[in-house]
């Protein structure tokens, strides 16, 4: 561009050609486009952001998707999909359904809310990523497979931020209800039973993936004649089993396991193909942020489609973990992009709340996958993964880098992936660094303390201790899962705190009404967790004592023989109590109730004594002698630092 300076610079032209150079000056670096090293345009403040359209996969492997390699599968929108955005060959999930959707929605890791790898919710107090967008100004709707937790209302899809909700809480749900009561049954996609937000399933006729991909045409219909931007997702079924797919798809494949798989995932790429053609058809794909994954690896049931990848869904190798991540963004993302920078489904809540130009919830750990596509951010911190009954552990971690995996997986020494020289994740490295070994085995235990520690609310009612406890509600509470509450106290004689013997009755340690309670009465500890009644002898008076109460519950919805409870009461690190049985109450309307300590909600059995800040743990721990030693979760690594905490209440 020639800028023309034949200007007069006289007295009455001089102010005018520094302005005129200036205003050109504008035009010219203003209309530039941008630099080919930016892989994705700046997100600036418009007047109004776009719409967001998320699809989550099932079950779908790295080598379901054509555009990743594989000739043998039939992926033609999918492909077509890749290559209008930016598809990434480095996207990190979780190994199972239920944690990776808690990890998307709450953008932190799901293991510090209770997934491993199941949990019966997210509390409701917790800032999902519906919330946080509909906060923003966006409607939130939720078509397809939740899995987020069924058990209690507080933990459904129109609980968690979700304005409208069309599909099914869980697949084992998919047969209805009887008399009112779930049917808790194999999974089906023939004649599914659906439900809008939280009215009464009922029986939906055709094939589930149908059913699914025309209630989000449908939805994109009509939310393209509103003003409001959208979050629309759509969590399909397929390609999970059974391996079901619609006749018209599977007439094309042979009669066998694998040929039934392959009709399947063309299925789902036939879904998925019909609603972006729906997004364009309404004038709104200019206008639409879509996003593809799948939440885990595949099966390798069927076929090998984790290739070229070991491991596969339920195993924290590359192939459970590494999933089909693409983006398309018109006018914002390169098309054609190939990414291979390291990005993990915490990442995706941040991004969202960028594309909304809003700034996520403090607590998220995320990065915006823009910034880290553009390179304006470099990660410092390791990845975490984790699945654990408290007896059987299953644990990695990913480095910063993305070049390091360190994993234990059940049963054997732990083993070092060097994926850069090895990318298939297959071959143990851990011989030849064992300073590398050391270092990320010690920040994984470093980071399981702290992620297994429930964050509740302490607010202090007296001075010796009395208080009220609330948040993470689904959590903070017995009786689904492992859980564990940990207390020190001194008892007090009542003379000694000037209470007369006859004026002493029931002294709550902790209490939560219609829920769990723990007192001291006739000389005795009690306990009374979902109708289990434990007891064990009064500690002494004047000396600090530690109390531990640790449980496992298995509600065994989807097998009912494998339901039971194992209750344990230990009272300086001794077993005081212990009960076991298969089966319990399920007291799953009162975790919402706040938990007191040394009195109840109404002021009443108050404590004579001083009690600690409790610590709340969201697993089981075990007697030292049960302790494997791979992890720290015995009685012991917890009850010795408990009087110190009486040093935290305020006196």
């Amino acid at each position: 561009m020639v800028l023309n300076m034949n200007v007069g610079v006289g007295s009455r032209g001089f102010w005018f050609f520094p302005l005129l150079v200036a205003a050109l000056l504008l035009i010219y670096f203003g209309s530039r486009p941008e630099p080919e090293s930016s892989i994705v345009a700046g997100v600036t403040n418009a007047d109004r952001p776009p719409n967001i359209l998320f699809i989550i996969i099932d079950d779908m492997g790295y080598n379901d998707l054509g555009a990743n390699g594989n000739a043998s599968v039939r992926t033609p929108n999918l492909n077509q999909f890749a290559s209008e955005g930016v598809r990434f060959t480095r996207n990190y999930v979780n190994s199972s359904c239920t944690v990776t959707r808690a990890g998307i929605l709450l953008g932190v890791q799901p293991e510090s809310h209770g997934f491993r790898p199941d949990a019966i919710g997210i509390s409701p107090e917790a800032i999902t990523l519906p919330e946080t967008l509909r906060e923003a100004g966006y409607s939130t709707h939720l078509i397809g497979k939740w899995h987020v937790g069924f058990l209690s209302k507080l933990a459904w899809p129109t609980q968690q931020g979700f304005d409208t909700f069309f599909g099914f809480l869980a697949q084992n749900l998919l047969r209805g209800t009887r008399d009112g009561k779930w049917l808790i049954r194999h999974p089906t996609y023939r004649d599914p039973w659906l439900q809008h937000n939280e009215d009464e399933p009922s029986k939906h006729p055709g094939h589930l993936s149908d059913i699914l991909t025309e209630r989000a045409v449908s939805t994109i219909q009509t939310l393209a004649k509103e003003e409001q931007p959208w979050f629309l997702t759509l969590w399909t079924y397929a390609p999970h089993a059974p391996i079901d797919p619609a006749e018209r798809f599977s007439k094309t494949y042979p009669d066998t396991p694998a040929g039934k798989y392959l009709a399947l995932v063309e299925q789902v790429d036939h879904s998925v193909g019909r609603v972006l053609d729906t997004l364009r058809e309404s004038g709104l794909d200019g206008n639409t942020v879509v996003v593809v994954v799948s939440d885990n690896g595949g099966t390798n049931n069927e076929v090998d489609n984790n290739l070229p990848f070991f491991g596969s869904k339920g195993t924290f190798y590359e192939g459970g973990l590494r999933t089909p991540l693409i983006i398309r963004w018109p006018g914002k993302v390169q098309p054609g992009t190939v990414t291979d920078e390291v990005v993990t489904y915490l990442d995706y809540f941040p991004t969202f709340a960028d594309i909304a130009q809003i700034e996520p919830p403090a607590d998220v750990r995320g990065i915006s996958i823009f910034d880290i596509l553009n390179k304006k951010v470099e990660r410092s911190n390791n990845f975490y993964w984790e699945s654990s009954n408290s007896i059987h552990h299953s644990w990695s971690i990913l480095s910063s880098d993305g070049r390091w995996r360190l994993g234990q997986y059940f049963i054997g020494e732990p083993q070092l992936n060097d994926l850069f020289e090895y990318p298939n994740g297959d071959t143990d490295v851990v011989e030849r660094y064992p300073v590398m070994t050391k270092g990320l085995r010690e920040d994984f235990m470093q980071w399981r303390i702290e992620a297994r520690q429930v964050d509740f609310t302490y607010h202090q009612l007296t001075s010796s201790g009395a208080a009220k406890i609330g948040g993470h509600s689904l959590q903070r509470a017995p009786g689904y899962g492992g859980y564990t509450f940990a207390i020190a106290l001194v008892p007090e004689t009542p003379a000694a705190k000037g209470v007369s013997v006859s004026g002493v009755g029931r002294q709550f340690i902790a209490f939560q009404r219609d829920m769990w309670k723990l007192s001291l009465y006739d000389s005795k500890l009690h306990l009374d967790i979902n109708g289990i009644r434990l007891e064990a002898p009064a500690p002494p008076s004047g000396i600090c004592t530690s109390v531990i109460v640790t449980s496992q519950f298995n509600p065994g919805h989807v097998m009912p023989k494998t339901k039971s409870s194992l209750v344990e009461l230990y009272v300086n690190g001794e077993k005081a109590a212990e009960f076991s049985a298969k089966s319990f109450k399920d007291p799953v309307d009162a975790h919402i109730n706040s938990t007191f300590v040394g009195q109840n909600d109404e002021g009443a059995g108050r404590y004579v004594g001083t009690l600690g800040k409790p610590l709340i743990i969201n697993e089981r721990l075990l007697a030292d002698e049960q302790d494997d030693g791979k992890i720290d979760n015995s009685i012991s690594f917890i009850e010795k630092a408990l009087c110190a905490r009486l040093e935290e209440v305020e006196t």
